[in-house]
């Protein structure tokens, strides 16, 4: 019975460890994002055409786990009728998960024409986990600002506009940092009289070391 007992206790032990949640020195997530969105594309304030498609992306950040400077970036191409749209842009954050600065800076293209814009996003995003359940709760906000300086600065017409808005709900596992994602995301992007307005549902999956 002694030794049986001293058998079960050393399993104990050695299976704590598995049950425990581990612990990351860094906040590390990447995974791929893909959403079913609606473009409604207006000039001079009149709209001229509704398209939907599916946007597909990649999307990563990389920061301390108890906050500080974090870098990111992220990939979205889609599809609308025969014109592709891809954005790129490069993040920088400052601040904790719950509530931190961020920077970008990337180019977008516009539907139906062969330009390229380039912009500056600033605004602010927060983080919250739900204890040790695994979810978090995440809400951004930004405005968009002209990114080529090589243009006067009296010349508005070539100055983007517009902001970015998304909200999302994130699960990771228990034992393995693997995290599914379900959102909204909306944007509007203003460039020398045209208008582009996306919104759709956002879906990820993915690697989060620190998610929870």
């Amino acid at each position: 019975m002694r030794r049986v007992y001293l058998a079960c206790s050393a399993l104990v032990v050695m299976s704590a460890p598995l049950a425990a949640q581990v612990e990351y020195p860094v906040d590390l997530r990447i995974g791929g994002i893909t959403g079913s969105t609606r473009r409604d594309i207006s000039v001079d304030n009149s709209v001229t055409d509704r398209l939907d498609a599916s946007v597909k992306g990649v999307e990563a950040f990389l920061g301390a786990k108890g906050g500080g400077v974090g870098i990111g970036g992220r990939i979205l191409n889609g599809t609308y009728g025969a014109d592709d749209f891809t954005q790129r842009e490069a993040r920088l954050f400052v601040g904790e998960n719950w509530f931190r600065i961020e920077g970008a800076y990337g180019e977008r293209s516009l539907l139906g024409t062969d330009t390229t814009v380039l912009f500056i996003r600033a605004g602010a995003r927060s983080i919250v986990q739900i204890g040790g359940t695994g979810v978090s709760i995440s809400i951004s906000g930004s405005k968009t600002f002209q990114g080529d300086f090589s243009h006067s600065k009296s010349d508005t017409s070539r100055k983007p506009d517009g902001w970015e808005g998304e909200s999302s709900v994130f699960y990771t596992a228990p034992k393995i940092p693997v995290y599914v994602q379900l959102g909204y995301r909306a944007d509007y992007f203003k460039y020398q009289g045209r208008a582009e307005h996306m919104n759709g549902i956002v879906f990820g999956l993915g690697l989060w070391l620190g998610g929870r």
